[in-house]
C-alpha cells in the first residue's frame, strides 16, 4: 500500500469515528437503568371518627349545612336527589362517602362517623348521634 493510500485509509478511518461519536446511540434493553418497583399504597388504613353533618351536597359546598338549623333543607334536598355528604366540625371540609345508605336516617342532624378514608371519601363502618 503506498504512502497516499494509507493515508486515506487512516483519513477514512477517523472521519467513521468523528462521524458516530457525534449521534446518539439508542438505549437498548442491557443499557437503559433498572427501573424501580412502583411505591405501594398501604392496604388499610386505620379506623378514624368525624363529628359533622350529614347534609346535602349542594348547601353543603356552599358553605350552608354545618348547622342544626339546615337539618329541614338538607332532607328535602337529598329527597330531591342531591347526594349525601360529611361536613366536618373541626374544619368545615365537605366529604363524600362510600356508602350513603348506611347515614340515610341521619341526613340533617349533628353525627359522629366511625370509618376509614381514602382521598376526601369516608367508608363508613358506623354512624351515631
Amino acid at each position: 500500500m503506498g504512502f497516499n493510500m494509507r493515508i486515506l485509509a487512516v483519513l477514512g478511518v477517523a472521519l467513521i469515528l468523528v462521524g458516530c461519536g457525534g449521534a446518539p446511540v439508542p438505549e437498548t434493553a442491557e443499557q437503559s437503568p433498572a427501573e424501580e418497583p412502583p411505591v405501594e399504597e398501604p392496604a388499610t388504613s386505620a379506623t378514624m371518627t368525624w363529628t359533622g353533618w350529614l347534609a346535602d351536597e349542594k348547601c353543603a359546598l356552599g358553605g350552608k349545612a354545618a348547622t342544626d338549623d339546615h337539618a329541614g333543607c338538607a332532607q328535602n334536598c337529598v329527597k330531591g336527589g342531591q347526594p349525601i355528604v360529611f361536613v366536618s366540625e373541626a374544619d368545615k371540609a365537605v366529604y363524600t362517602l362510600d356508602s350513603p345508605d348506611k347515614v340515610q336516617e341521619h341526613v340533617g342532624h349533628k353525627v359522629t362517623l366511625e370509618g376509614t378514608m381514602d382521598g376526601t371519601t369516608i367508608a363508613v363502618a358506623s354512624v351515631t348521634m
